[in-house]
């Protein structure tokens, strides 16, 4: 059986309903004034940091909590509480797709493949490697799930700036956090992939798709190797490290 059950459907164009979502979610006055830029925190103390040191007004027909910042940053909304993995990202940003947005970047956690990351370290994530289901219903299999150059640019830029450090690589993107198998990490840890999550490819695939920039940035939060998934209790430098990347996600 063939997945996605109409391989060709990447060619071909979608039903638009998003937007007539979202003309009846928003009034006429917020429809004239659309956002530019989405930033998705699946981590919800990242929502609140963003919500104490910005403010903003609360946007109510949205799945989850979802905040316009205050002038200058209100050309800005922040969501969260939306769920996890990608058909969770994905309505999310197609409605906001819809309404106007011209990025998109989602600042969570991952766990970290190889041996040289510790909990509370950076990652960003160029390249998502699409083992999930939804980047195949928006990119051929040849086409790669990566971020927007410019967002990478200027990312990488603002962290050399203030001296913090990062790690730039790949990600592997499952659905199936709970049936990972020792053969898969063993040939990730090879190929030097640094992360493991539910969003990423899904991410790009989908903004790839719709012609928006995208990028995914993340703090290891767990580390992942052969016949162990270390959890590990380091809530205040993940936290830490989270709003670092949420405040540049809001100036970049």
């Amino acid at each position: 059986m063939p997945f996605p059950l109409y391989p060709d459907k990447v060619n071909h164009i979608p039903l638009h309903r998003a937007r007539q979502l979202i003309e009846q979610k928003l009034p006429p006055s917020q429809l004239a004034t659309p956002p530019t830029r989405l930033i998705l925190l699946p981590q919800k103390s990242t929502y609140q940091y963003l919500k104490h040191r910005y403010g903003g007004r609360q946007l109510k027909s949205f799945l989850g909590r979802h905040l316009r910042l205050r002038p200058p940053y209100d050309h800005i909304v922040i969501a969260s509480g939306f769920g996890v993995g990608g058909p969770a990202v994905a309505a999310i940003i197609h409605e906001y797709a819809a309404w106007g947005i011209e990025s998109c970047l989602l600042i969570g956690i991952a766990g970290g493949l190889q041996s040289s990351l510790n909990v509370g370290d950076t990652v960003i994530c160029h390249t998502a490697l699409r083992d999930e289901g939804v980047s195949q219903h928006y990119l051929a299999p040849n086409i790669a799930a990566t971020a927007a150059q410019g967002l990478v640019s200027g990312a990488t830029k603002q962290l050399n700036n203030q001296e913090f450090s990062y790690r730039l690589g790949t990600s592997w993107t499952t659905d199936t956090p709970f049936h990972i198998t020792n053969e898969e990490i063993e040939q990730q840890v090879t190929n030097k992939t640094l992360t493991l999550e539910m969003e990423a490819a899904s991410v790009y695939a989908i903004c790839l798709a719709l012609q928006i920039d995208a990028l995914c940035m993340f703090t290891i939060s767990d580390l992942v190797s052969l016949d162990q998934w270390s959890i590990q209790h380091s809530p205040k430098k993940i936290q830490a490290t989270l709003e670092t990347l949420a405040t540049l996600a809001v100036t970049l």
